[in-house]
């Protein structure tokens, strides 16, 4: 079974996102983890928003994730998202906290 990228970041990533999860149900917002856009797989995606949000954990310090990142937002803003960086912990259960001033 071969999995696209998105598919398997859902499966992979799904841990860190449980109590965001949990919070984006309560406020019944539309969203989804993991949205593939274009080559790219964004964080999450607020639907009615049109935000993307995306966690940051150090990785993103390099030069080549830096670029990467320049082009994951030119995508975006060309398709009308906004783009919303948070820095996170490698590997931590994200606090929905985050997403304070946002939901």
């Amino acid at each position: 079974m071969n999995l696209s990228v998105g598919a398997s970041l859902k499966i992979r990533e799904k841990y860190k996102y449980v109590l965001l999860e949990e919070f984006l149900n309560k406020s019944k917002v539309q969203y989804e983890f993991e949205f593939t856009l274009g080559n790219y797989v964004f964080d999450l995606l607020l639907f009615e928003e049109k935000i993307f949000i995306e966690f940051d954990s150090s990785y993103h310090n390099t030069m080549r994730q830096k670029k990467i990142d320049v082009k994951k937002e030119e995508l975006a803003t060309k398709n009308g998202f906004h783009v919303i960086r948070r820095r996170v912990g490698v590997g931590e259960i994200i606090d929905p906290f985050v997403l304070l001033g946002v939901v």
